[in-house]
């Protein structure tokens, strides 16, 4: 009802042991023992335990709980694999409690950036000749907590339109060329300076 993520994420469950013998029909919560890690993603390295794992009592009733802030960075499809185990009373049995632990998808946060060329500048005064070709760099950024996913896709780069301040000027085409440099934001943009020659002021 509230739409706000837990705090802290939990699951609880159980394992079992039975054996013949009388009082031995229990595990020893000394036993527990974290057993190890498998990271979906080849970007997270770690293999330290990643949250608690709590045997509740000798019946094998376990709770599992972990900070949903420590596990952000995990993007959609990622998962973290973690076993434990615990022996029974008289060594005889070992259970295994598996928990996985899933990613989503967390929205990225991105800049926009605006620039603009004039026509006839002239980058090198020293010469007194306008540029041949108008040009002008920026970038934009984006951040996101998912691991392997703060960058842009160049491949979706696409042109938005374009508006005309001069109502006799009806061209919608692209005029120039933006070209995104690489996935951090950077791009470029460059339009020849003969082709906005009818631009007036």
């Amino acid at each position: 009802v509230d739409s706000v993520p837990d705090t802290v994420l939990s699951v609880t469950g159980a394992i079992s042991v039975s054996d013949d013998d009388q009082g031995e029909g229990a595990f020893d919560p000394g036993t527990l023992s974290f057993g190890g890690r498998t990271n979906s993603n080849a970007l997270d390295t770690d293999t330290a335990e990643l949250g608690t794992l709590t045997l509740l009592d000798d019946q094998g009733n376990y709770s599992f709980a972990v900070d949903n802030a420590a596990v952000q960075y995990l993007a959609a499809g990622d998962t973290v694999v973690q076993t434990w185990t615990v022996d029974s009373v008289d060594g005889s049995g070992t259970s295994t409690i598996t928990i996985t632990i899933n990613g989503v998808n967390d929205g990225a946060v991105v800049t926009n950036d605006a620039r603009s060329v004039t026509e006839d500048q002239d980058l090198n005064p020293v010469d007194s000749v306008p540029d041949t070709v108008l040009s002008v760099t920026g970038a934009i950024s984006v951040s996101d907590e998912d691991q392997g996913e703060e960058a842009f896709d160049p491949g979706t780069l696409s042109f938005g339109g374009r508006t005309n301040s001069n109502a006799l000027d009806t061209d919608t085409a692209e005029l120039g060329t933006l070209t995104l440099l690489d996935d951090q934001g950077n791009y470029s943009f460059a339009v020849d300076n003969a082709a906005v020659q009818y631009l007036a002021a």
